[in-house]
């Protein structure tokens, strides 16, 4: 059964459903709908029901006066997906609202974050006082050997880390999984087919989950740029 055949027999109520939960990052979603409650907001106050390239135009060079150029971007990305969610319509066909953003983009240089190398992050787990610093060192330490994304930091259990006394602590590896809404609403009787999404160990190219091989990442992590651009993805 090829895809359109599958959307022709998806019922409508469970289609739209799949539409609006399935399509938004599930981290972000709530960010996704207020930018686009933004946009309808700003198109009911200037009474147009267009989703025209010249109405989004106007739409960003009104925002151009107050946000950055990496700002705009983010915002085009999220209402790109949302609208076309919502009103079947794929605003990266709009050549003359890419080029906008592309030239407002001249010039403009990303401010990098700042970031602790090796020795101030060993300085600051050796020196800093543990009565007021304890709970930061224990953050830190299990973020960077377990290189976990914020998210995943932020959702971490106390079940999902062992105590190997010796090792510190053992983090198994940290996997995003996925499955097909529509499907699984279609043949609600059957387990939905998880396919992996994401791993710590295959995106760093990790041989193993040993102390070793996270040593020689945080290596990596300090010293190789693209490795830090993929852990803050």
């Amino acid at each position: 059964m090829d895809s359109d055949s599958e959307i022709e027999n998806t019922p409508p109520e469970l289609r739209e459903q799949a539409n609006s939960l399935s399509l938004l990052p599930s981290t972000s979603r709530e960010k996704y709908e207020t930018t686009y409650k933004q946009f309808m907001d700003w198109k009911k106050k200037y009474k147009t029901k267009s989703f025209s390239e010249n109405i989004i135009m106007a739409y960003f060079e009104e925002l151009s006066k107050s946000r950055k150029s990496s700002t705009l971007w983010s915002i085009y990305s999220m209402l790109k997906s949302t609208i076309n969610i919502n009103h079947g319509i794929n605003i990266s066909t709009y050549a003359k609202l890419r080029t906008f953003l592309k030239r407002k983009s001249d010039g403009y240089i990303a401010k990098k974050a700042q970031t602790l190398t090796s020795e101030e992050i060993n300085q600051f787990i050796r020196e800093a006082p543990d009565d007021r610093y304890l709970l930061t060192k224990v953050v830190m330490v299990i973020a960077i050997s377990g290189a976990c994304r914020r998210s995943e930091l932020w959702k971490l259990k106390i079940n999902e880390i062992e105590d190997l006394k010796s090792a510190l602590i053992d983090i198994l590896d940290i996997d995003t999984h996925y499955f097909n809404l529509t499907e699984a609403n279609l043949y609600p009787d059957r387990t939905p087919a998880w396919k992996k999404l994401y791993s710590m160990k295959e995106a760093y190219d990790l041989p193993d989950l040993s102390p070793k091989s996270f040593d020689v990442f945080a290596d990596r992590f300090f010293n190789d740029r693209n490795a830090a651009n993929l852990y803050f993805q």
